[in-house]
């Protein structure tokens, strides 16, 4: 085992517990989630390019295989998603959440005339006792297979036998009289919870069935949803997919996508969390959504929760089908850099690409170029919105140099919003526009500078959002070409004020005379006597 592989099992093991494949959150998370109900932590949008692009890899379904039998004494995160051929499903390999090695198809298609022919995806996988259990939304070209939930067992978390539909739709008037489907597992004790999606041909809402033989004795726990679609808003035509349980001091968390009214392939999508006590009665967040919303059309949907290290993140679709994550957090802490080899973490880029060269800030080989080469003419790169609290005063620093022979200025802005665009993204048509700090920038001759600004205090009290804006040249002066590499914006840090107590003890060091000097005297004989 290589030593990365050492390290991140050791971060692995200690910052969460596993039974079966239920994520155990430890203070600092569950402070964090806590702090979610109260408005006091989001989920930021980090920038990281999750796994191969070319793979299209999302809808999730991952764990931290601590015993692997595909990979003895290599352990890893196992990660089941959507893939070729048709809708099958593949499994990826990871060490650290961000990296991804694809390993194939691990459920295709049904054959010809079967049941799951035309869907075999959308799954879950959980292990126990050392097999792994994968349930998964079934589909046929036949009308009469509409949607299904099957189920395929493995001793390997590789090589699946399939064992039949163990769940199926219920007929007439039910609220899953058209399909059920993209299903998730969970376990406690004995018992086990599939929840699933039902479509009645208007909404899709979430139900549970409970058992303790997955395979032939699961019963639904009711016959009405039990997270119901809400009456408007961004979730009122779907309650879907659903993340993997995370359990956090007395409550489950779940993450769940939602989207407007159908069509779906037009509706607005994002994500949205829940908790419960029970595993049946689920509260909203009140704030949520968690995630932007899409414009029209999917993504910003079918979530995973995971735990890492001390951190929570949720995977999710993008756009273009491919996956990112957020990370829970209680104040801001946003990296951008271009190691992705493009433009991962913004919303809007004008300008000519990332090329071959670093800032000194951080170990890399991409930095972000523009170059202008008529004074009047424009170029701009914007990140997504960057979630802040209200009053938040932040420092940002930044690597910059300028090629020889540029000539003029140029300059990076922090743009400050109350809301959020569709998409992610800032704009001035679904979001208010409150204010700019905006920071000149000077030629430097092809050497790399580093600029840091420090305390920028929100011009209004109401932004909720920032984002970060290079520019040049705005009907400027500014020819030539100009770098730019790893931005970080974070809050400002905060000095406590002084305790009570800790004014005493002050107060009790100054008056301190030579019998505390006595005293120190006498504890320090004391302890070299116990170790002589």
């Amino acid at each position: 085992m290589s030593f990365k592989q050492i390290f991140t099992l050791a971060l692995s093991l200690a910052s969460f517990l596993l039974t079966g494949t239920l994520a155990t959150a430890d203070s600092t998370a569950q402070d964090l989630l806590a702090k979610l109900w109260t408005g006091d932590a989001w989920f930021q949008e980090q920038p990281e390019t999750i796994g191969n692009p070319g793979d299209h890899m999302h809808f999730l379904s991952m764990f931290w295989d601590s015993d692997p039998v595909d990979t003895p004494g290599d352990p890893h995160y196992k990660a089941y998603y959507i893939g070729a051929p048709g809708f099958s499903t593949r499994l990826a390999r990871s060490y650290d959440g961000v990296g991804f090695v694809d390993t194939g198809p691990v459920l295709t298609i049904g054959s010809p005339g079967q049941w799951d022919d035309r869907i075999a995806s959308f799954s879950s996988v959980w292990k126990d006792n050392g097999t792994y259990y994968l349930v998964y939304e079934g589909a046929g070209t036949d009308s009469m297979w509409p949607g299904d939930i099957g189920l395929a067992t493995s001793a390997d978390g590789v090589n699946f036998t399939r064992q039949g539909r163990i769940f199926t739709h219920a007929t007439r008037r039910s609220f899953e009289r058209t399909n059920i489907g993209t299903p998730s597992l969970h376990k406690e004790g004995d018992t086990w919870y599939l929840y699933y999606h039902g479509y009645d041909g208007e909404d899709v809402q979430v139900n549970v069935a409970t058992g303790t033989d997955l395979a032939t004795n699961m019963t639904r726990v009711q016959t009405t949803p039990l997270i119901p679609t809400s009456s408007d808003g961004w979730d009122s035509g779907t309650v879907g997919k659903r993340s993997r349980l995370v359990k956090a001091g007395d409550y489950y968390y779940m993450a769940y996508e939602g989207s407007t009214d159908k069509p779906f392939d037009t509706a607005s999508w994002s994500t949205g969390m829940a908790r419960s006590t029970d595993l049946l009665h689920w509260e909203r967040l009140p704030t949520n959504p968690v995630l932007p919303v899409t414009g029209s059309g999917f993504g910003l949907d079918g979530p995973e929760m995971l735990l890492i290290d001390d951190d929570i993140y949720i995977y999710y679709r993008t756009l273009s089908n491919h996956t990112a994550r957020a990370k829970l957090v209680a104040s801001v802490d946003y990296k951008l850099d271009f190691e992705g080899g493009d433009f991962s973490g913004w919303g809007y880029v004008s300008m000519d690409g990332v090329v071959g060269d670093n800032g000194p800030s951080s170990p890399g080989s991409h930095a972000a170029a523009m170059t202008i080469a008529n004074p009047q003419s424009y170029e701009q790169a914007v990140s997504k919105g960057i979630r802040i609290r209200t009053e938040e005063t932040l420092d940002l620093s930044f690597d910059y140099k300028t090629l020889p022979g540029a000539t003029g200025g140029w300059r990076v802005q922090l743009r400050y919003w109350n809301g959020v665009g569709a998409n992610g993204f800032s704009d001035g048509s679904t979001a208010t526009f409150l204010g700019e700090h905006s920071i000149a920038l000077d030629t430097t001759n092809g050497l790399w500078a580093t600029k840091q600004v420090t305390e920028l205090a929100t011009p209004d009290p109401s932004a909720t959002y920032v984002d970060i804006r290079i520019i040049a040249n705005a009907f400027g002066s500014f020819e030539g070409t100009a770098l730019v590499d790893n931005f970080h914006l974070s809050s400002t840090a905060t000095v406590p004020e002084p305790s009570m107590l800790s004014l005493l003890l002050l107060g009790t060091a100054l008056a301190c005379t030579d019998r505390c000097a006595l005293l120190r005297s006498t504890v320090a004989f004391q302890r070299s006597a116990q170790h002589d």
